[in-house]
Formats: C-alpha cells, sequence, structure tokens
C-alpha cells in the first residue's frame, strides 16, 4: 500500500501521505484502516498528501464512484474539513474533480497545490 497514515490527536488531524503509484482503490482501504485505529476520533481534519505520489491515470466513472464510496462511509453525525495538497497536474486536475463530485458530502473539502498550503488551511490560518 503507498499510503502512511498518522494520527495527530493534539491536532485534530489525520494525515494521510502517499508513495510511488497509486490505485484509487488504496484510498478506500486507507480510509477504511484509519477509522478501526484506536487514536481515531470522529470530526478530525484531513490532509491527503500526494506531493510523493505518481499518478498515472483515474477516469472520470473512478473518481465519482470513489466520492460515492466515501459517502457511504462517512459518519455524517459531524462536520470537518479535508485538504488535498497535489502539486502535479494530473493530481490536482483529479482531486478538483474529486472536489466536485463529494460537493453533496457533509464535508469542508479544498484541493491546493502545497502541503503547507493545505495545512494552513486546515489550521484556520489562511483562508480558501
Amino acid at each position: 500500500m503507498p499510503f502512511k497514515s498518522k494520527i495527530d490527536v493534539q491536532a485534530n488531524l489525520i494525515t494521510h501521505f502517499a508513495d510511488g503509484p497509486l490505485v484509487l482503490e488504496e484510498l478506500l482501504s486507507t480510509f477504511d484502516s484509519v477509522h478501526s485505529d484506536p487514536l481515531f476520533r470522529p470530526a478530525m481534519n484531513v490532509l491527503w498528501d500526494f506531493t510523493s505520489a505518481s499518478i498515472t491515470g483515474g477516469s472520470t466513472d473512478e473518481i465519482q464512484a470513489l466520492a460515492a464510496a466515501i459517502g457511504r462511509r462517512l459518519d455524517h453525525g459531524g462536520f470537518y474539513k479535508v485538504a488535498i495538497a497535489a502539486p502535479q497536474d494530473l493530481a490536482f486536475g483529479l482531486a478538483r474533480m474529486y472536489e466536485a463530485y463529494a460537493g453533496q458530502l457533509p464535508i469542508e473539502l479544498n484541493v491546493f497545490r502545497s502541503r503547507g498550503e493545505a495545512l494552513d488551511w486546515l489550521r484556520g490560518t489562511k483562508p480558501k
């Protein structure tokens, strides 16, 4: 699996670091595995960091299916923020497509070109 996840309870933040080739189905297994971690708390903010990922494709249907699958898994009892850091053009474009499909989910989601911008937004130190 190309993801490493870190849960920082003090910062109320889950960070998923992607490394190497990315398969969209691995996003779902990463999502599921972190929710079973004893440190996980509902409504923690999330950063998906794709700065080291190698993304070579992804169809509109796959992105739409991913958003639907995440929607079915969400705890609709809490509001939280999700930031995606995607500096490469393809990753950024796919993340923006996901942002559009995820617009109906009970989260606030934004896509950024850098990890720093994403963290600033999650911390509330920089408006989007």
